[in-house]
């Protein structure tokens, strides 16, 4: 996430905390402005959507699909 943050060129602050006290239980999670937003999918396509910086958009078919998969590979088994 956080190397998502600094491709984009989003400002950020990282806060200590506990995965115990995160949205569902997991890092990472972000606050922006009045929005939480925890898992890290979700947490792309929100900055997406308001920041309008997609790293994506050059992607074929085939390329987002192994993005995709290496996605869920890290986040979900090797987690």
């Amino acid at each position: 996430m956080e190397t998502y943050l600094r491709m984009v060129d989003i400002n950020y602050e990282i806060k200590p905390t506990l995965p115990l006290t995160a949205l569902k239980g997991k890092l990472p999670y972000i606050k922006d402005n009045d929005i939480i937003l925890g898992d890290s999918a979700f947490i792309i396509l929100h900055l997406k959507a308001h920041y309008k910086n997609n790293l994506d958009e050059q992607l074929s078919a085939a390329e987002l699909a192994l993005l995709l998969a290496m996605q869920r590979l890290l986040e979900e088994y090797l987690f």
